[in-house]
C-alpha cells in the first residue's frame, strides 16, 4: 500500500483533526507521509483556516497547491453543488493525477475525503467511488456518542460492498467532550456488529483553533506599525496551533492503536 484515505461517517466528526495529526506523527518518526486533501468546499485553498492549509501546516513539508488539494470551493455546500455554482467542472482524473504526483515524491500520502462516503463530488461521482479507484486501506472516523452505530455500520456496509479495505475505526468525542452514556458501549458494538476494530477513542481532543486568518489591509502599502500587529497575529495563531498539536498528539499516542495504521501503510490491508 502506499497510503491511507481517512474518511467520515458525516462532516464534522474530526477527519481533517485526525489526519493532520497522523501525518505529523508519522513524520516526527522519519515516515516520509504527506497530506492530502482530494476535494475542499467552504474555504479556497489558499485559506490559512481551510482543511487543506491545516494538513500542510501539519506535515511541515512544502507541496504543490494542485497537488495538496485539486479542487477548492468557498461556499461551504457538497463539493458538486460548490463546483456547479462556481462554474467548474470536477474530474476524476485530476484528482487521481494530483495524487500520483505526490506518491512520486513520497514514500505515503494521507488522504482525506470530505464529508461522508456518499458525498457528491461531481455529477454522479461519489467520494466512495474515488476511493475505490484510489485503491487505498480506509480509516472512518465518526462521533462517539449516540447515533454513531448506525451512521459507523452504514459506512462499513457500503465499503465492504465496494472492496474498500478498511483498517478500523476512530471515535471522537468532538471539541467539547459533553458526556454521553452511550460512547462506553458504542467501541464494543461497532467492533461486534461492524467486524473492524475500533482503534480508539479521542475523549477530548478539540477542533483546533480556527480563528479569523490575518489579513493586510487592502488599499495603501501598511505602515510599520501595522506589519508588526500583523506580524504579531500569524505568531499567535501558530503558538495556539502548536499548542494544540502538542496535546492533541499526546492524546493521539494514548487512545489510538497506531501500530494498526503503520501496518497499514506498510502493506497489510485492513478488512
Amino acid at each position: 500500500m502506499s497510503g491511507l484515505f481517512v474518511t467520515g461517517t458525516d462532516t464534522g466528526v474530526g477527519k481533517t483533526v485526525f489526519a493532520a495529526l497522523l501525518v505529523r506523527w508519522l513524520r516526527r518518526r522519519g515516515v516520509d507521509a504527506v497530506p492530502m486533501k482530494a476535494v475542499q468546499s467552504g474555504a479556497a485553498a489558499e485559506d490559512p483556516a481551510g482543511d487543506a492549509a491545516r494538513l500542510l501546516r501539519a506535515a511541515g513539508v512544502t507541496v504543490p497547491k494542485e497537488a495538496l488539494v485539486p479542487y477548492a470551493f468557498r461556499a461551504p455546500l457538497a463539493p458538486a453543488v460548490a463546483a456547479d455554482k462556481a462554474g467548474v467542472r470536477v474530474e476524476l482524473g485530476r484528482i487521481l493525477a494530483a495524487y500520483q504526483a505526490l506518491r512520486r515524491r513520497h514514500r505515503h500520502v494521507v488522504v482525506e475525503g470530505a464529508g461522508g462516503l456518499m458525498v457528491p463530488i461531481a455529477g454522479d461521482i461519489l467520494i466512495v467511488d474515488l476511493m475505490e479507484r484510489l485503491g487505498l486501506p480506509a480509516v472512518v472516523v465518526a462521533r462517539s456518542g449516540l447515533g454513531t452505530v448506525n451512521h459507523t455500520l452504514l459506512s462499513l456496509h457500503l465499503l465492504r460492498a465496494r472492496g474498500i479495505p478498511v483498517v478500523g475505526v476512530v471515535l471522537n468525542d468532538g471539541p467539547h467532550g459533553e458526556p454521553d452514556p452511550s460512547a462506553e458501549d458504542n467501541p464494543r458494538l461497532i467492533e461486534r456488529l461492524g467486524g473492524v476494530p475500533v482503534l480508539g477513542r479521542l475523549r477530548t481532543v478539540p477542533e483546533g483553533p480556527k480563528p479569523d486568518a490575518p489579513r493586510m489591509p487592502s488599499g495603501a502599502p501598511p505602515d510599520r506599525a501595522t506589519e508588526e500587529a500583523f506580524g504579531e497575529a500569524e505568531r499567535t495563531l501558530r503558538e495556539a496551533e502548536a499548542a494544540f498539536d502538542e496535546a492533541a498528539l499526546a492524546m493521539l499516542e494514548a487512545e489510538v492503536d497506531l501500530s494498526a495504521i503503520v501496518r497499514a501503510l506498510e502493506g497489510r490491508e485492513g478488512r
